[in-house]
């Protein structure tokens, strides 16, 4: 089948924060009221951004591009028809996998006693979330090295087969959000690349890579992505082309948004 539009588009704009606004508290305060405690409280992500001078300060853009995350891996688990068990496991997970951010930008923010009350939680949900450590890999570029570092004969695909699909779905999730917004991940590298063209004139990173960081960056999410839609195609669902998985997840989101409003409000009706 093809994507339907989106239950939320053409609606009122009003009506469109409403709905938004609903979702966000009670996915803050219910499903998920301990990792939030643990990023506002003790990650300290709760400050909001403002500019001082030529930089930025503030923390709380983290926390929402965590937790647009979490939703996305949680649309995206529903339409792979992943177990719920460990739907809700990714979702954990990439709502606290940057966690440490602030800590490691600012550590002189935090008491060491605070350092370690965040390391020692922190580790405890990993151990929960990501026993392994392969999630958090997933979330840096050591993943890029794990695929193109020649350790064995096999060929960039071919080792793409062979990582976790959980594994491919937090490398992707993080890969498509840019400034809390979802965007395709081409656009994302882009504009990264734009600001961080350094690391293309690395010599480690490119000796390791044999190639530029972002054409390297670049393989692999066009690859990853086409497996993603690969795996949806078996479960019913047809995308036109591989680059339009972002707007698909985008929808995806909206709608489970849309189904929340229709569910709280019938809900509020019976009482």
């Amino acid at each position: 089948m093809e994507v339907q539009q989106s239950q939320t588009a053409d609606r009122d704009p009003e009506r469109q924060i409403q709905i938004r606004l609903r979702y966000w508290l009670d996915f803050v305060r219910n499903a998920h009221r301990e990792e939030m405690t643990l990023l506002l409280r003790k990650a300290k992500l709760g400050k909001r951004p403002r500019r001082v001078g030529e930089r930025w300060e503030g923390w709380n853009n983290v926390v929402k591009h965590q937790a647009g995350q979490a939703v996305a891996m949680h649309v995206v688990g529903q339409a792979l028809e992943l177990p719920v068990a460990q739907r809700e496991r990714m979702e954990k997970f990439a709502l606290i996998h940057d966690a440490e951010k602030h800590m490691q930008r600012k550590p002189d923010d935090f008491t060491a006693e605070e350092q370690g009350g965040l390391t020692t939680t922190l580790e405890s949900m990993h151990q929960e979330t990501d026993p392994t450590g392969a999630l958090r890999v997933a979330t840096n570029e050591e993943f890029f090295y794990r695929i193109f570092e020649r350790t064995t004969g096999e060929g960039i695909d071919q080792k793409l087969m062979n990582i976790p699909q959980e594994e491919l779905l937090q490398y992707y999730i993080d890969g498509i959000f840019l400034d809390g917004e979802i965007v395709p991940p081409l656009e994302r590298i882009a504009r990264t690349e734009a600001r961080r063209g350094d690391l293309n004139d690395d010599p480690v990173r490119c000796q390791r890579l044999g190639m530029k960081y972002w054409d390297a960056e670049r393989l692999v999410a066009e690859r990853v992505e086409a497996m993603i839609c690969g795996w949806l195609k078996e479960k019913g669902i047809v995308l036109t082309a591989p680059d339009q998985l972002p707007a698909f997840i985008r929808r995806r989101m909206e709608e489970e948004m849309m189904r929340h409003w229709q569910d709280t409000h019938a809900e509020a009706k019976h009482e």
